[in-house]
């Protein structure tokens, strides 16, 4: 017999609702209780809430964040942080192209991470034929290992994903990673380059995406990052080369209208004007410029982020103290309680005398305070609540639907500027507490 069921709330060909209803009324299982992944209108919570479900996850699911509720369910001492050198890992994104940075260890349930972040970035942005660019500056020794190095490419195994091996380009002067990229039939196919512009530059080339821009389009003092070709295929500007007066009329002379490139980009996104890099020699400026145009993953998936050892260790230390909600809307008050009943005793008031009754009695750790009450004013309570509790005590956090500068000027002049609006998420809630509770311990 299980001790938790774990469910997704729209599995294919898997009705949710109806397994948990039946479940409630077989006898021998009914008592078994639930985690249940997806997203959720107040609604649904109310209803789920029936079935005995216990915790509610967010949808792409969070691998940290299920670990983290899984110890606190079972009760299990989650293991002490790492005390080594961490694994680093850094991901961007343009387009298609995502690049991945990894420093430091090599720690497979990162590995996985890091995984699983590319898989569910591609998934978000119907991405079927990725590329990607591996940049391992340096590992320490003993992490090099064959299943580490096959861990880590495990993404190039997923069967919605058709990544051709010339799309994988790796840039590293580690010997023993390049030896076992060697070894493997799979892995030998993908292209070891000298430095970062020629993996991206690599990467960006799409011979299936030709294009033409006129001469006259050409201008001086510009580098352009891939390499210019005549109608014949000869190369007539190699990629980096500056554009001057010179190479100019040496186009009109050979009466050359139009040259190609080969990708998806635009003219404008393949040059870069000379006063941009013309104060500093180095060609690393030049990388750092076409870096600059690629955007973290995780910011363009907000709905995935990962728990951290830094936000686990701050829950397991501020686990069972008191949070108080002061809201008269019921679903407000259980959006909260979903993402918070696991770590912390909750307390709801509904009411200005319950409040000061409450925060003079008690300690809370944090207070949400609902923008939103009709009997009562929130500037009033707030103030309520500073008379008895210093923001270093107490942090409070306004909930709001919505909200304008000149509200924000007031709650700060009372007391906190700690505030969240909606739409609001687990994920959203806990990431608030944890950096309003950092910041006012500092004040």
């Amino acid at each position: 017999m299980p001790e938790l069921v774990i469910v997704h709330k729209e599995f294919p060909h898997f009705d949710a609702r109806g397994f948990l209803t039946k479940k409630r009324t077989t006898g021998n299982i009914s008592s078994i209780p639930v985690f249940v992944i997806g997203d959720f209108s107040t609604d649904e919570l109310m209803e789920f809430k029936k079935e005995n479900v216990t915790a509610f996850l967010s949808s792409p699911i969070d691998p940290n964040a299920l670990t983290e509720r899984l110890y606190l369910f079972f009760k299990i001492v989650p293991p002490p942080p790492n005390k080594n050198t961490p694994m680093i890992v850094d991901i961007n994104s343009r387009g298609k192209i995502i690049i991945v940075q990894i420093e430091g260890n090599l720690e497979a349930g990162k590995i996985e991470l890091c995984n699983y972040l590319v898989r569910a970035y591609c998934d978000q942005k119907k991405i079927k034929a990725p590329r990607l660019f591996i940049i391992i500056p340096s590992l320490f020794p003993e992490n090099i290992t064959k299943d580490n190095i096959e861990r880590l490419f495990n993404f190039t195994t997923y069967p919605e994903l058709d990544i051709q091996p010339h799309n994988i380009k790796i840039l590293t002067n580690q010997r023993e990673v390049i030896s076992i990229l060697k070894r493997n039939e799979v892995y030998e196919k993908f292209e070891i380059v000298k430095n970062y512009f020629e993996g991206i530059q690599n990467l960006m080339v799409d011979f299936d995406k030709e294009k033409k821009v006129p001469v006259e389009f050409l201008k001086p003092g510009s580098h352009y990052i891939f390499d210019l070709f005549d109608k014949t295929g000869n190369r007539i500007i190699p990629a980096l080369t500056m554009v001057n007066e010179e190479i100019l009329e040496t186009l009109r002379q050979k009466n050359l209208t139009h040259l190609t490139y080969y990708s998806e980009e635009t003219i404008k996104e393949i040059d870069v004007e000379l006063e941009e890099i013309e104060s500093v020699p180095e060609l690393n400026q030049l990388y750092n410029i076409l870096l600059a145009e690629y955007e973290p993953i995780d910011s363009e998936m907000s709905s995935v982020k990962i728990w951290d050892e830094k936000h686990s260790l701050f829950f397991q230390n501020i686990q069972g103290k008191k949070v108080l909600i002061i809201t008269e809307d019921n679903s407000l008050h259980q959006v909260i309680v979903n993402a918070l009943e696991m770590y912390f005793e909750i307390i709801i008031s509904r009411s200005e005398k319950e409040t000061e009754t409450l925060i003079s009695q008690q300690d809370f750790i944090v207070v949400f305070l609902d923008s939103n009450l009709k009997t009562s004013s929130p500037i009033e309570l707030l103030a309520i609540i500073r008379k008895h509790a210093t923001r270093r005590k107490t942090s409070v956090i306004i909930v709001a639907q919505k909200i304008d500068k000149a509200s924000v000027v007031r709650f700060r002049n009372s007391g906190t500027d700690n505030i969240i609006v909606a739409p609001f998420s687990p994920g959203k809630i806990r990431q608030k507490i944890f950096e309003s509770v950092t910041q006012d311990r500092k004040k």
